[in-house]
C-alpha cells in the first residue's frame, strides 16, 4: 500500500532487491497504469498518475481480511458463526 492506494506485486529484479509493483485497479475497466518499484521495503520510484480515486474503506476492508486469514493460520482457536 502507498498514499492509501493498494498495489499487486508485478516482478522482482533478478537479485531481488527491487520489487515492481502495479496499481490493484491496473485490472479493472479503470486500466490505472500507476505503478511503484520499493526496496527494503521503501519506495523508490512512482511512474504514473492514478486515474482513480483513492478508497479507505477497501483499503480497510483488505487489511481486516488480510489479518483475519494470518490469524486463522496462526492459531487453534474455534469459530462459530451464527445466524
Amino acid at each position: 500500500m502507498d498514499q492509501g492506494r493498494m498495489f499487486v506485486k508485478q516482478k522482482t529484479n533478478k537479485d531481488g532487491t527491487i520489487i515492481y509493483w502495479q496499481c490493484t485497479e491496473y485490472r479493472t475497466a479503470n486500466k490505472c497504469p500507476a505503478r511503484i518499484s520499493t526496496s527494503n521495503g521503501e519506495v523508490r520510484s512512482r511512474t504514473n498518475r492514478h486515474n482513480h480515486d483513492a478508497s479507505p474503506t477497501k483499503v480497510e476492508v483488505k487489511s481486516f481480511i488480510t489479518a483475519a486469514k494470518e490469524r486463522a493460520v496462526g492459531t487453534n482457536e474455534v469459530s462459530f458463526i451464527t445466524f
